[in-house]
């Protein structure tokens, strides 16, 4: 379990991630690159939900691997027009994630971040997989047809999906990557509707 946290210790206020490692005094915080172990539970502020967001997941990656096996899960609770919204710093894993769906779906082509012509359609799975990266989206948002996409049957993921927030639809789910270490990632689950809440409870 991993919970984002807010400690402290009367002289700063430190404000991390913690693993709940089954030992109830004893918490690691996870703070960039530095680490900490506290033992006084109860001056810890735990901040599970935000303001309009109904639920919370959080999940530990501690390599590819594993963030590769979560998408591959998420994969296999699909459904037609469902939409993934990936946020994260660079390198921090959102195109692996988009890898490990794409696996699953039985994509065999080679998945790569289509920064340049912003959306790569992969129709050749067993579901249409439209795979969106803003990250150097100019001008009008009119002209790439976002709505179009989110509404052909198939899965749309969108990397750097913060930066179109005013467009996305009202039920999906998003997923924001957070670099702990050069292996370690938090991935933090926002499901935004009930089907989406759904996926989350069956899968993590």
């Amino acid at each position: 379990i991993v919970y984002h946290v807010k400690y402290n210790n009367g002289s700063e206020t430190l404000e991390g991630y913690i693993l709940d490692n089954s030992q109830v005094y004893e918490f690691e915080v996870y703070l960039g690159e530095n680490s900490e172990t506290i033992v006084e539970p109860e001056a810890i502020e735990v901040r599970n939900e935000k303001p309009g967001i109904e639920k919370t997941i959080t999940s530990v990656s501690r390599n590819e691997n594993d963030t590769l096996e979560i998408a591959q899960n998420m994969e296999s609770e699909k459904f037609p027009n469902m939409v993934i919204c990936l946020i994260g710093e660079l390198g921090s894993g959102k195109t692996v994630f988009v890898k490990g769906f794409a696996q699953a779906l039985g994509i065999t082509e080679n998945i790569t971040s289509p920064t340049f012509n912003l959306v790569k359609e992969y129709l050749h799975g067993e579901m249409p997989l439209y795979h969106m990266d803003v990250y150097r989206l100019e001008g009008s948002l009119d002209n790439v047809g976002f709505d179009d996409y989110f509404n052909k049957n198939g899965v749309s993921i969108v990397e750097w999906s913060d930066l179109i927030s005013d467009i996305l639809p009202e039920e999906r789910l998003e997923i924001e990557f957070k670099v702990v270490n050069e292996n370690t990632r938090l991935l933090v689950f926002k499901p935004y509707g009930k089907k989406y809440e759904d996926l989350c409870d069956a899968v993590l």
